[in-house]
Formats: structure tokens, sequence, C-alpha cells
């Protein structure tokens, strides 16, 4: 009994060896390219929409699919109309603000998904306006966008901002 026992683990390992191989094939097996370069430029014309503050354009960019997350400010918000209705609250703020785009970084997660990240900086449109205080915050904004039949589409989003840590003072 043992015997047959441990003849069945040498295949039982190949076969999970395959597995494992065939699973990181499909997961890094996007096309390095032309899905990356749709992304980066999917992720800057929605950046444009928000800097803009056009809610409808925004939300063109965003998949119908009920699991769709972003993450901004500590809150969660799931689904498209919440979304919608999150980042609406933040319009009126956008006609006193501009984003000024570092360089947008893209890495494929397989064959019809991709990771932006894009590195922002926010600041007051007019330096003379003295509504709002002066202001500078430093942002990462990441995106995963995943690939449909017309075009690519956000399923999550993150907005991380960089805090300076205390001094002391």
């Amino acid at each position: 009994m043992d015997g047959d026992r441990n003849s069945k683990k040498p295949g039982m390992m190949v076969r999970f060896a395959l597995y494992l191989l065939l699973g990181a094939a499909v997961l890094f097996a996007a096309e390095p390219g032309e899905n990356r370069v749709a992304a980066s430029q999917a992720a800057r014309d929605y950046m444009a929409a928000i800097d803009d503050g056009d809610l409808d354009r925004q939300m063109e960019f965003w998949s119908q699919d009920p699991g769709v997350t972003s993450v901004i400010m500590g809150e969660i918000w799931q689904g498209k109309t919440n979304i919608r209705a999150r980042s609406a609250e933040y319009v009126p703020v956008s006609k006193h603000m501009r984003n000024e785009l570092g360089e947008v970084m893209e890495m494929p997660l397989g064959q019809d998904t991709v990771l932006t990240i894009v590195p922002y900086r926010s600041v007051r449109r007019n330096p003379e306006d003295e509504r709002l205080k002066p202001f500078e915050l430093e942002s990462m904004l990441t995106l995963i966008w995943k690939q449909t039949v017309q075009d690519w589409r956000i399923i999550h989003e993150h907005v991380s901002v960089k805090i300076a840590p205390p001094t002391g003072k």
C-alpha cells in the first residue's frame, strides 16, 4: 500500500508544477507594448477629465462591473453609482486646482489587465485666489484597467497622498 501511495507522488508533483507554470504564463502573457501604451493613455485621459471637472467623462472610464472599487482619503467606495456620488463631491474643488502629472508607469497583470501608476502634484490654479490657502499635494494614483471589446475600463482605483513626517517642532 505504501508503494502505491509513493508511486503516485511524482505524478502529482509534476501536475502541480505544470499548474504553477501555466498559471504564471497566463499571468504574465500580456502583450507588453500595445496594452501598456493604451492603458497609459487611458490613465492620462482619465486624469484630464478629473482636471477638467468633467464628471460624465470621468465615469466613462469605469467598468460596469458591480465590484469596481475606489479607495481615496481612507474611504472605500464600491460600485459605479457610489463612485460617481463620491466623485461629484470633488468636482467643485477641481475648479480651483490643477494636477501636474509625472511619468505614467504601467505593468501588465495578465492578457487583458494592466496596472498604471500615475504620480501627480495638485496645486492651486490661480496663486492669487485667496479663497483657497496655498497648497501643494503630492499623490500617487494607482489604477487597474480591464480591457473590454471596445477599450480599457477601470476596475480599481487607489489614491495615496504623500504626507510629510512630523518634524517634532
